[in-house]
């Protein structure tokens, strides 16, 4: 006896994976996945703390807008123009050449071919510091529930 892990219910439990997780759960639970007979209980690793290297990312230059204006000015490039090589709104790339937006790394990319400037660096981060920015996405509920700690 005990509770199911679905639905709470105090029962006799089955093993069944249900959505690719292993969990103990009532006869009533177990039709949502699949009953499996052994279900060991596996130890999680203990972690070792192995220095790590550090990796490397691409991040935009801080003065690309700059850059950009200065080479279009240089080549007698208009606004208009650039947008047509580019495949991009004129609007864009008047705020690129302003700053009030960042190009993607992608974009980034194609103004350096074709303006022949380097818009990308290569950053070195430090693990920690690593394992920061990949965090550094959309909140999750994990997330949330750390916050309010």
């Amino acid at each position: 006896m005990g509770h199911c892990e679905m639905c709470g219910k105090e029962t006799a439990l089955v093993a069944a994976l249900i959505e690719g997780s292993k969990l103990k759960v009532c006869e009533k639970c177990a039709k949502f996945g699949k009953i499996i007979k052994d279900f060991p209980r596996q130890q999680q690793p203990v972690k070792q703390k192995t220095p790590q290297l550090p990796t490397k990312e691409f991040s935009i230059k801080p003065d690309y807008a700059e850059r950009i204006r200065q080479k279009c000015e240089a080549l007698n490039i208009k606004q208009e123009d650039l947008a047509k090589m580019l495949a991009e709104k004129e609007s864009l790339i008047h705020k690129l050449e302003s700053g009030s937006f960042q190009p993607s790394l992608q974009l980034a990319k194609k103004i350096e071919k074709i303006l022949g400037i380097v818009l990308i660096e290569e950053v070195l981060i430090e693990a920690e510091q690593h394992e920061q920015t990949q965090k550094s996405g959309a909140l999750t509920i994990g997330d949330m529930l750390k916050v309010r700690k």
